[in-house]
């Protein structure tokens, strides 16, 4: 723009000049360009400040910030006075991801999908939705994917190749070991789930679905796969 400006200066200058030396008519001329650059150059300088605008932030455009619940040990106020700390840090909303318990609070832990966890959760969607905030969560606790109700057949297992110089089926051998979930939240711990079977995940998510249908939760906005950290 500035450069525009001085490009601009620095003809006008030579126009004026040139003008005195000028004819009638080419003088017209002459004026008309001068005027038709000015104009211009006005609607350039408007079209580029709205482009330099900074449009209003969005609750996506906002960071995001990732909250870990150990041991699922939340209660209704401590939610609340986090939120509203993140709301006036200026976040746009938060990841929830239930772990592993801290030592002496055991007290307070719940187990994930609990009626008890599900109402915080509700709690959490509320508030967030009060202050204009957006909320997603693991499909989990701690990391892959997992839980008590995943069976050894839904479970995730390894291959080895029996000749490392070839990568086939025929070459392959199934290895027998389960793989659990780290750092799991109480409630979460057990086998890792096999994500390459579609039937195996719609088992996997049975349990969500009947705390979903007993106490849906307001304002989750998604929930998402956290880690591919598979063995």
């Amino acid at each position: 723009m500035a450069s525009c400006a001085r490009w601009l200066r620095s003809h006008v200058t030579y126009l004026k000049w040139g003008l005195f030396k000028m004819g009638a008519r080419d003088r017209m001329e002459g004026m008309k360009w001068l005027h038709g650059s000015l104009l211009s150059l006005l609607c350039f300088s408007v079209v580029a400040q709205e482009a330099l605008t900074w449009p209003e932030a969005t609750v996506t455009s906002k960071p995001w910030t990732r909250w870990w619940w150990l041991g699922s040990a939340v209660d209704e106020a401590s939610i609340t006075q986090q939120l509203e700390q993140f709301s006036r840090a200026g976040m746009g909303g938060v990841e929830i991801c239930p772990i592993y318990g801290v030592n002496g609070f055991e007290d307070r832990e719940k187990n994930f999908l609990s009626p008890a966890w599900m109402a915080l959760l509700d709690h959490t969607g509320r508030e967030a939705k009060r202050l204009g905030m957006g909320v997603d969560m693991t499909t989990g606790t701690g990391w892959p994917y997992g839980g008590p109700w995943v069976k050894a057949e839904d479970s995730l297992m390894s291959i080895a190749w029996k000749d490392a110089k070839s990568a086939s089926m025929q070459n392959a051998e199934i290895r027998e070991r389960l793989m659990l979930v780290k750092r799991a939240a109480p409630g979460g711990a057990g086998n890792v789930v096999d994500p390459y079977s579609v039937a195996v995940l719609d088992r996997y998510l049975q349990p969500f679905d009947a705390a979903w249908k007993q106490a849906p939760p307001a304002g989750i906005r998604a929930q998402f796969h956290d880690s591919f950290e598979y063995f």
